[in-house]
């Protein structure tokens, strides 16, 4: 049985745990490492607990230095690859000791005997136990295979860790973006398990208020103030009324998207997030601004796009037209079955690498 491990910082949305537990169900011994646990998604096998991530230090240090803190928008930034380095001195000294600290901490822990002994490193971020690489550039790599995977910014701000093209096999990207800014990346679609999301019974007939749905993490990276102007404009013409998920724990955020009509995920360059695959495995029809060639790379696909002059008139299709909600939102479930599968996605990381078997 081939071992693999996840090497992450936090379990981002879940996914790394859902890769790995795919894995798993595949017939591969695979384990979760991260440095930090996030407490809407836990999940982790070894939750290492490193400080100077998000505890109270480095929460002080963010509002002591606050460029220290990566740049959330929902924009690209020039393509073109860029290998990570540190801004300023403070950057370069902050790291430095960080790293020290980390090394120490981690000399003794169990995740290295794991990661010597796996088969398969997947670098979830796209970077090992420390910032300069030095615990895994010191092990011995030879007849494993090791991929780094990005999952947003961690490559779009903060960039490639310069000794990543240089132990990696392969680089993976689940934001199209990525492919601008690492030569030889592959981009895939987010892992996502529909599974896990009920699927509306009833649909809006046309009668009542239209709920329309709208969950920012970051108002930044939503275009959330936009967003919300739009819809404004709206409720001066149509009756809607407007469902702002905020601010509340996950497990309630979800409960407040199921009682949507339609949803909202963002506008901006980025396209479509984990939000929106949640509303559309509920069968909750979804607008999101897409750019042309993100929607070239996706084909035929169940989002209705908007940007922030149409807004008004893409909520009116939907009282001109009620009767297309339930086609919408049939179509859209299948799709997220299809092409956002955990087991399409990990075959496909897998035959990268040449180390996928059938179960």
């Amino acid at each position: 049985m081939k071992s693999i491990v996840h090497l992450a910082t936090v379990n981002f949305a879940g996914l790394p745990s859902l890769l790995a537990e795919t894995e798993r169900h595949l017939g591969y011994h695979s384990q979760l490492i991260t440095r930090h646990t996030l407490p809407n998604f836990p999940g982790e096998d070894i939750p290492l607990s490193l400080p100077l991530i998000d505890d109270p230090i480095a929460k002080a240090g963010k509002k002591l230095f606050p460029w220290m803190t990566v740049r959330v928008d929902n924009l690209r930034r020039e393509s073109g690859e860029r290998l990570w380095k540190p801004a300023t001195p403070v950057h370069k000294l902050f790291f430095s000791l960080r790293d020290r600290l980390w090394e120490k901490l981690l000399s003794s822990s169990t995740a290295l005997d794991i990661v010597r002994n796996a088969d398969i490193i997947f670098l979830d971020g796209g970077e090992g136990f420390l910032r300069s690489g030095k615990i895994l550039q010191s092990l011995d790599l030879s007849g494993k295979k090791l991929a780094a995977v990005y999952y947003g910014v961690d490559l779009r701000w903060v960039g490639l860790m310069p000794y990543i093209k240089k132990i990696a096999d392969k680089i993976y990207g689940f934001e199209f973006d990525h492919i601008y800014y690492c030569n030889g990346l592959e981009h895939l679609p987010f892992p996502f398990d529909a599974s896990r999301f009920r699927m509306k019974e009833k649909f809006w007939s046309g009668n009542g208020l239209l709920r329309v749905g709208h969950s920012p993490t970051h108002r930044a990276t939503k275009g959330t103030k936009r967003i919300l102007s739009a819809l404004r404009e709206a409720e001066k013409v149509y009756p809607i009324e407007i469902v702002l998920i905020e601010g509340v724990p996950y497990k309630e955020a979800i409960e407040q998207k199921s009682t949507c009509d339609i949803f909202i995920d963002q506008l901006g360059e980025l396209g479509y997030g984990i939000s929106a695959l949640e509303a559309i495995s509920m069968g909750i029809p979804t607008l999101v601004e897409l750019k042309p060639d993100y929607e070239r790379l996706l084909g035929e696909h169940p989002f209705i796009t908007i940007n922030e002059r149409n807004i008004v008139d893409r909520i009116a299709e939907f009282f001109d037209h009620p009767e297309m909600i339930p086609h919408i939102a049939e179509n859209g479930r299948r799709w997220v079955e299809s092409y956002h599968n955990p087991v399409s996605v990990v075959r496909r990381m897998l035959e990268g690498l040449g180390e996928w078997r059938e179960k």
